[in-house]
């Protein structure tokens, strides 16, 4: 799906989106406590957007990379999937925890390096950005975000 997304130049961010939207479990990467139900959907649909559109500014140009998975190991909520960009210079392996919701396996975490978490990271990043602006601030932060990601002047 990546490399097959990483072909579609220009296109990528919606050929992304319903692959994004499958693979991962954004409502409970989206989580965060002391929410009501409309804030919750917001926030929600605020990250979705700010993901695919990282992730389409990532992978914005192919030139024969492979994606390979180099092995998996389980732990008590779910399993970790270790894999890599092969690329020329070469990629960081990045591993994906995916957990069973309802009956579909999908992304949990992913780990940079893999060790740091970005989803540790991402909140961090919410809760600042809570604490300062509320939640209006945060779905207006990661709408912007996900708005100067997708801008065509921002592709290569």
């Amino acid at each position: 799906m990546l490399l097959r997304t990483m072909q579609h130049g220009p296109e990528r961010y919606d050929a992304l989106a319903p692959e994004i939207r499958r693979s991962f479990d954004l409502r409970s990467m989206a989580r965060m406590a002391h929410f009501s139900p409309e804030e919750q959907d917001g926030v929600t649909e605020a990250f979705v957007r700010h993901t695919i559109a990282t992730y389409a500014s990532r992978f914005d140009a192919y030139s024969g990379e492979k994606f390979d998975v180099t092995g998996q190991w389980s732990l008590s909520f779910g399993t970790v999937v270790e894999s890599r960009i092969v690329r020329p210079g070469g990629e960081p392996i990045r591993d994906y925890l995916m957990h069973l919701n309802g009956n579909d396996w999908q992304i949990a975490d992913v780990y940079l390096t893999g060790t740091v978490s970005q989803l540790a990271t991402l909140r961090a990043q919410f809760t600042a950005v809570l604490a300062r602006r509320g939640v209006t601030g945060l779905i207006e932060t990661l709408n912007r975000k996900a708005a100067a990601l997708a801008a065509p002047d921002s592709a290569s």
